[in-house]
């Protein structure tokens, strides 16, 4: 699992989801801004919409009920998101890659987007109508423009199972594994024994590996192309192989099970891998 790759995604990621992050509010011209709202009251005639705005101008439309808690000031959640213009227009979506982190309350997302995340309940979806007054103001964002109402779709995941301490041990106990973690949390299971020499810090090393979830959903593997090759310790992989791998002789075979602070943390990779999710890797160590 190469982490440079993930890095990638990442910065991909916060690029396009960065236009959450502040409004731009300059002052109003009271003609352009009666415009915006006529605009917005037709498109809420046209689509039969009853419910009415909050006190702040949006509108909450909830469309599926969560079961998990409600967010609380300061929370970190995880939302994945579609962002709309009334016509229908996608100008940004998390839906090809991981889900959105940020902390609720606290001024690190737009107001309507915060608010309307507010209302909502861990695993539930709801559709956000944001004035620009809640959004990018009378100013614009990069080719957002100025007096431009905004509609979010939002599902707000549910962490609950997230690195679940009760899905480790159902699947530790499903393969009837007794060892015991490291000190990091790496579960280190040598399942043949090499008979070459030990890697050293910044060895070149060749894998080959499988990648999978507890519930055996494999999201990456080598077997039947090319193994992987990078030097140990050099932090080109995720931390969980780069302990794992350090501790097996050439020739050997290990599965290396990792809670996400040693893999993809509390974002995840792609739609595969969920935010702070426990990954097992059965590897090949072919050569150094």
């Amino acid at each position: 699992m190469n982490k440079q790759i993930n890095f990638r995604l990442l910065v991909f990621v916060f690029l396009g989801i960065s236009v959450l992050f502040s409004s731009c509010l300059k002052k109003y011209d009271d003609e352009l801004k009666a415009r915006e709202k006529a605009i917005l009251a037709d498109y809420i005639k046209d689509n039969d919409i009853t419910v009415p705005p909050t006190n702040s101008g949006m509108y909450y439309l909830e469309t599926l009920v969560g079961t998990g808690l409600a967010p609380e000031t300061g929370d970190s959640l995880w939302v994945h998101f579609t962002g709309e213009y009334l016509d229908e227009f996608v100008f940004q979506s998390t839906l090809e890659g991981p889900p959105f982190l940020f902390q609720i309350g606290v001024g690190e997302v737009l107001d309507g987007f915060d608010e309307g995340v507010s209302y909502m309940k861990r695993g539930g979806e709801a559709t956000f109508i944001v004035p620009s007054w809640l959004a990018y103001g009378a100013n614009g964002y990069y080719t957002i423009p100025g007096y431009t109402t905004l509609l979010y779709k939002v599902q707000l995941v549910d962490d609950a199972g997230f690195d679940n301490a009760e899905d480790l041990a159902v699947f530790l106990d499903a393969n009837q594994i007794d060892t015991q973690p490291t000190e990091s949390g790496l579960y280190y299971i040598e399942t043949l024994a090499g008979t070459g020499e030990e890697p050293l810090p910044l060895s070149g090393v060749s894998v080959h590996y499988t990648g999978m979830l507890l519930d055996s959903t494999i999201f990456d593997t080598s077997i039947g192309g090319s193994p992987i090759s990078f030097t140990l310790g050099a932090e080109q992989v995720i931390p969980g192989w780069d302990e794992g791998i350090a501790l097996m002789k050439k020739g050997g075979k290990a599965t290396l099970i990792m809670p996400h602070t040693l893999g993809y943390g509390v974002i995840g990779s792609g739609t595969v891998i969920p935010p702070k999710a426990y990954l097992v890797f059965d590897v090949e160590l072919l050569d150094l």
